[in-house]
Formats: C-alpha cells, sequence, structure tokens
C-alpha cells in the first residue's frame, strides 16, 4: 500500500485538506466564496493567503467546464476535470484520473504533476479536491424548469 499525501476532509460545503493522512497537518480549507456565487475560496496556511477560484459549468455535453486561478499572478485553469494547465494552454502541469474504487464516502483518484507543476503541488492538489468536489456537487444539483 502506498503513502497518502493527501487526505481532504468534507463537511457540508467545505473542505479541509491535510498533508498525509487524516490526522496530518492542516495545510488548507476551502469556504464558498461571499463576493462571487459559485466560486470557492482557498484559504492557505503557512504561508497565510487565499486563492481564488472561479468555476464555470457549462449545460451542453461537448462543452468543457473550466476552473480559474491565480497563484504569484500567473493564471492556470483545469480543463474539464482532468488536465491543469497554463492559461495560454502552453503547459501541462497535472492531470487527474478518477478510479472506481469508492468506498465508505472516499474517493480515489490518481494526480500526476508534470516536471513544470512540481513548485505547484500544493496548489495542484487542493484544486484538484475543488474540482472534484465540485463536478460531484454538479452532477447532484436539481434543476428546476
Amino acid at each position: 500500500m502506498k503513502d497518502v499525501l493527501y487526505y481532504c476532509e468534507v463537511n457540508d460545503d467545505k473542505l479541509t485538506i491535510h498533508r498525509g493522512d487524516k490526522t496530518g497537518k492542516w495545510i488548507a480549507s476551502t469556504v464558498p466564496c461571499l463576493a462571487h456565487k459559485g466560486d470557492t475560496d482557498i484559504h492557505f496556511f503557512n504561508p497565510d493567503h487565499t486563492v481564488d477560484i472561479e468555476h464555470e459549468h457549462y449545460e451542453f455535453p461537448m462543452m468543457q467546464t473550466v476552473t480559474r486561478f491565480v497563484v504569484d499572478g500567473v493564471k492556470y485553469h483545469w480543463r474539464g476535470h482532468g488536465e491543469l494547465v497554463t492559461d495560454d494552454g502552453e503547459t501541462l502541469l497535472a492531470t487527474f484520473t478518477p478510479t472506481w474504487l469508492e468506498g465508505k464516502g472516499e474517493k480515489i483518484g490518481q494526480i500526476v504533476i508534470t516536471e513544470e507543476g512540481r513548485d505547484l503541488m500544493d496548489y495542484i492538489v487542493v484544486t484538484s479536491f475543488v474540482v472534484q468536489e465540485r463536478a460531484d456537487e454538479h452532477k447532484l444539483a436539481v434543476r428546476c424548469f
């Protein structure tokens, strides 16, 4: 069995991310953005700062969901739920592949971080947790017409 590098707890609309397993040190928490409905604020600890995530969900199946954020003035986005790239689309930083092995409220997947993404590892992992959770919420949303 492989070591757990990150662990994500889900409580209603808040995520808490730990380094290591569930008893590990907190590195970030997320809350719904109060300024922009549907977006998410990620509060990182050490150093203490916030990253705002903008979510764009499309009703048409052929259009990919896009999740955007900025770190140190550089813009990034998740293409759909599986690829993190620089906003110009030139640099692939990470890929996420979900697995069908889920147990008691736990999701399992694999994040592969490219050499170009190594310095952004915490941002990549935390934003991927948010993207996956938002994708689940979007699938479960009830639409009234």
